[in-house]
């Protein structure tokens, strides 16, 4: 079965249906056929993604369609086939929730990478909802999450810092959902398609965090016996998620402090820089301005994770 989406397909005339149904089932999608709004409606159950309607057909329009469909399934999609003399109606079918429209004779790369879109969209609202509902659990609301004004501007920032490549800083006591604050960071963002990497360095020896986070040679020490991979390689072109990142000791913050400044680790017992392409989301339960002002945590390495802070109640 496709994961690419699942897509109606409502056009009266069969010979343009079953060409676009061609298209796209090409590219991966599921796709189902109607050659008329009240056929259409009978799919409104099967959790369609897409519906790509064309606006003018015979007793009920691709209009009507959208506002029938709307009032049952508000998450659905909706791109609209139009000729040059609908321009008008289509734009007036996306004020009223339609997500694009298309031009006919159709180009199938436009239409294509629209779909996509609608589906990448779709995607997109349905893991922010599923975030709400795991962190209401996560935090044990008796009500929604949004109306809680702290939460309000927990999910706020969220979508504001997701498409920035900036470091982000999580505060909050354990078990207040710090890794699904950065896991939401990740799958909103443009890095969405890399790897998401998380380490809790609470869980790891302090004798061992250097050579989990930039890897290690063989031979680095006592038990060394290959080449091992450290956690910024491993999400390299994605997010890593540095939990606890205040329990670091001051030689060690140096060493992250390098890599975030140049891009480059450097193997515990190697010499050779690896170039990585790499989002840090660090988090504490630490009180990290009390830990510059005594000394215990560099200023210089706070500011640079500091970018954007995220507190969690």
């Amino acid at each position: 079965m496709s994961n690419a989406g699942r897509v109606l397909v409502v056009e009266d005339r069969e010979v343009e249906r079953r060409a676009v149904s061609q298209i796209l089932k090409a590219e991966g999608f599921s796709v189902f056929g109607a050659d008329s709004a009240d056929k259409a409606l009978g799919y409104i159950e099967e959790n369609i993604d897409v519906v790509l309607s064309d606006l003018n057909m015979g007793d009920v329009s691709g209009m009507e369609l959208l506002q029938h469909w709307k009032r049952q399934r508000p998450e659905t999609q909706f791109i609209l086939l139009t000729g040059q003399g609908s321009v008008n109606s289509a734009v007036e079918a996306m004020k009223a929730g339609a997500f694009d429209y298309v031009m006919k004779p159709i180009n199938p790369d436009e239409l294509i990478h629209l779909i996509k879109r609608a589906v990448d969209g779709l995607q997109k609202d349905k893991e922010i909802d599923n975030l709400r509902r795991r962190l209401d659990q996560k935090f044990g609301l008796d009500q929604i999450i949004g109306q809680s004004q702290q939460m309000k501007d927990v999910f706020a920032k969220i979508q504001r810092a997701a498409p920035v490549d900036s470091t982000v800083l999580i505060l909050g006591e354990s078990g207040t959902g710090k890794e699904l604050v950065a896991q939401a960071l990740h799958h909103n963002s443009p890095r969405k398609k890399g790897p998401f990497v998380a380490v809790n360095c609470a869980a790891v020896p302090a004798t061992l965090v250097e050579s989990e986070l930039f890897g290690h040679v063989r031979g680095a020490f006592t038990g060394a016996t290959d080449r091992r991979i450290g956690r910024f390689e491993q999400a390299d072109n994605g997010t890593l998620f540095i939990d606890e990142i205040g329990d670091f000791e001051l030689g060690l913050q140096a060493k992250l402090l390098r890599v975030l400044e140049t891009l480059t680790v450097t193997p515990v017992g190697g010499h050779e820089d690896r170039k990585v392409n790499v989002r840090v989301v660090a988090a504490t339960s630490r009180e990290m301005f009390k830990m510059v002002e005594e000394g215990t945590f560099r200023q210089d390495l706070f500011y640079r994770l500091n970018v954007v802070t995220v507190s969690l109640p």
